[in-house]
């Protein structure tokens, strides 16, 4: 393999110079956690900030830190929900990402520092926005000169849902202690200002638009920045994509845009079974209306209602007598809730503590003027949650459907009736309890008519993954796991370009998918049985003309599961760089 990374260089470019890459040696763990403050830190060196001079950095997990001499002025309180009149009014603060974010110790997430006499990094490593289970970097690297240098990997986003201010991102500086706030920048496009506080705010989920950029200040006398945005150029990537068979999901979901809805007037039914459930559009449903006797229930916007069932109802874990109902239309089948996010995200529905069937996570407001209702009754053993012409938020257009649940077999009907345009997106699905991974989205329109079986205990498919990064004069680190215990070993395959995940069905291996064209070379891999795990080292040569190139890989073991004898696994795309 290392020969064919050697033949590759005579076809590229000449060598890159100029890189914009995060540093690699992070320095030393300060802490992880959620809404956490690490303890004080030396920068290294006299930093001019704004007309002043600091000697510590106060790290906060929420993608900011602030800035003192000796802990004066102190820092605030950790905080989620990001402000420009906080950061105008606080103290001394630089915010790559100031967001709801999580840095979760058993991800391996860490706050770390650097200090040297030339520069001070800190970085923010496999942090997660809160409910979310997609990990990205964030790093900062400030100098003597007061230059500053922001970073941002693939994923970086702002996308909490806890509540609204949570979603709120803002990146930027100020010197704070009541400094002028001007107006907001794009920080994506470059400028300059004569400003000492330079920040940009996204007031909605997802928007940041900084991933895989450089975000470079550089102070002006006698006050502002000039500020350039530029992106990565020449650093090593990974990332996985796909998903490998033969798996047992836990989870089934389709996120549907604004107007999008594709699902009125049809029916959705989950079969109960001692081990999970049989999702099927074939079983036509009955609507229900209401009956005069009916409790109106989640009668506020974004609200939960606990509802007492008459009997125990059979759910994954054993039986529930309660179900949580949002108003914003998925129901939790425990007597704990999910929460009344408004805002649906697969991310956070796959993480949800209870399991939850979504009919329509949405954004609905039941107190609107002219909105029908949330609507809750038993009839005959059976429960009935009916959104009856529910407005969706900011608007007069209704959705009207119905889950009916069987308290004796634990069955699960969906009936949809009309909708309407809504005003945001939304999510139908099911997840069980806990974080799990993340299958493939479904369409439901379709697989519904073959139907999906979910288990109370998922189990992933031929998993590949890398523990590395594809740097030059390295050991690119690619492991595989879940190999079925038949041989003790796995093959991978590499190709220069990356497929879409084509379903090889028609080859004798359902549910499999093609990721990598695989023109390139194949290696096996040992693996241990019956752990089914195992690594392989893909040396990559100190050859500068290497950096950018892109190579794809998936790996392949043996398989009684399929008729062709062999499983696949996800995708790994990795670009060489530094």
């Amino acid at each position: 393999m290392k020969s064919l990374l050697l033949s590759v260089t005579l076809t590229l470019a000449a060598a890159i110079t100029a890189q914009t890459c995060p540093d690699r040696v992070l320095g030393t763990a300060v802490g992880a956690g959620d809404d956490f403050n690490a303890p004080i830190q030396a920068i290294g060196f006299p930093f001019p900030f704004a007309g002043a001079t600091y000697s510590n950095v106060h790290i906060c997990t929420n993608g900011y830190m602030t800035l003192s001499n000796g802990g004066v002025p102190a820092p605030p309180v950790a905080d989620f929900s990001a402000s420009a009149a906080e950061l105008a009014s606080g103290p001394p603060r630089i915010c790559p990402l100031w967001h709801d974010l999580n840095v979760v110790a058993a991800n391996g997430g860490q706050l770390y520092i650097n200090s040297t006499p030339a520069k001070c990094t800190i970085t923010w490593d496999r942090v997660v926005n809160f409910g979310h289970t997609t990990q990205f970097q964030m790093q900062v690297q400030l100098f003597p000169s007061g230059d500053m240098q922001f970073f941002y990997s693939r994923g970086a986003t702002n996308n909490s849902t806890y509540n609204y201010a949570a979603g709120v991102g803002l990146a930027g500086v100020s010197p704070g202690q009541a400094s002028p706030l001007p107006a907001t920048s794009d920080l994506s496009a470059g400028g300059v200002t004569t400003d000492n506080s330079l920040y940009e705010m996204w007031l909605t989920q997802t928007l940041f638009d900084m991933p895989l950029c450089n975000l470079s200040l550089i102070p002006v006398s006698p006050s502002g920045w000039v500020f350039t945005n530029v992106p990565w150029a020449g650093c090593a990537l990974a990332t996985d994509y796909g998903t490998g068979c033969v798996s047992v999901r836990d989870s089934f979901y389709e996120l549907m845009p604004v107007g999008g809805f594709d699902l009125a007037n049809t029916t959705m039914t989950l079969l109960r079974s001692p081990n999970g459930y049989f999702a099927t559009g074939g079983i036509p449903g009955t609507f229900v209306p209401p009956s005069v006797t009916s409790t109106i229930i989640a009668n506020a916007d974004d609200i939960v209602s606990t509802v007492a069932l008459s009997s125990p109802m059979p759910v994954p874990g054993g039986t529930t007598s309660s179900l949580t109902v949002s108003s914003n239309g998925n129901i939790g089948l425990s007597a704990v809730s999910n929460g009344a996010g408004f805002a649906p995200e697969v991310g956070l529905f796959l993480a949800f503590a209870q399991t939850s069937i979504a009919a329509c996570w949405h954004d609905y407001n039941p107190v609107a003027a002219g909105s029908g209702k949330v609507r809750f009754e038993e009839i005959a053993g059976v429960a009935y949650v009916t959104w009856d012409n529910v407005f969706s938020y900011l608007t007069s257009s209704g959705d009207t459907f119905q889950y009916q649940f069987d308290l004796t077999t634990g069955n699960v009907t969906i009936v949809y009736g009309a909708f309407g345009q809504g005003s945001n997106n939304y999510l139908v699905g099911y997840s069980f309890a806990g974080t799990t991974w993340r299958p493939e989205a479904s369409d439901l329109s379709v697989d519904l008519g073959a139907g999906i079986s979910v288990f109370d205990a998922a189990v992933k498919g031929l998993t590949l993954t890398s523990s590395s990064l594809p740097m030059l004069n390295s050991i690119y680190s690619l492991d595989v796991s879940a190999v079925p215990a038949i041989v003790p070993v796995a093959f991978l395959f590499f190709g220069d370009t990356p497929l879409p995940g084509i379903d090889l069905g028609f080859i004798g291996a359902p549910d499999c998918r093609a990721y990598t064209n695989a023109n390139l070379a194949s290696v096996s891999v040992p693996v241990t049985l019956p752990a089914g795990t195992g690594s392989y080292g893909l040396p990559i040569p100190p050859a500068p003309a290497l950096i950018a190139l892109t190579l794809t890989s998936q790996s392949v073991a043996l398989s009684t599961a399929v008729p062709l004898g062999l499983v696949m696994s996800n995708g790994n795309s990795f670009s060489i760089g530094l």
